[in-house]
């Protein structure tokens, strides 16, 4: 389950992104700005129970160092990228700067490839 759900974040990543750009495009704003809330939630409750744990999702947390190590860089990139989400998904926000598109573009890449890292100690830690 743990290996499933920390897989599911990479494909969040992208998820948000694209929400994120169909709201810049104006498309379906409103569903999208629910999608993208419903996303980035997702994927800070697994962020944080793949670390800490969380009954409902069945994770029981990591106490291994270099898994709690990488998703500190997870976390932290997951801290830059969440500013642009949030504009997004803000209700009083009906443009998205370009700015706002330039930085989500620039530290979507970062955030998938570093969470495939987190994966990839998973599934070692797994087949020992």
């Amino acid at each position: 389950m743990t290996i499933n759900l920390a897989g599911k974040q990479r494909m969040l990543t992208q998820k948000m992104s694209k929400e994120f750009l169909l709201i810049a495009y104006k498309y379906n704003v409103d569903e999208n700005k629910l999608n993208l809330r419903e996303t980035a939630g997702l994927f800070s409750r697994t962020l944080k129970g793949l670390r800490d744990g969380d009954d409902v999702l069945d994770l029981p947390g990591t106490k291994q160092k270099h898994i709690l190590n990488q998703l500190k860089v997870v976390s932290d990139l997951w801290d830059d990228f969440k500013p642009q989400v949030e504009f997004a998904m803000n209700s009083k926000n009906k443009e998205i700067p370009m700015d706002k598109i330039k930085a989500l573009a620039k530290k979507n890449i970062p955030l998938l490839v570093e969470m495939n890292k987190a994966v990839k100690l998973y599934e070692k830690e797994s087949a020992k």
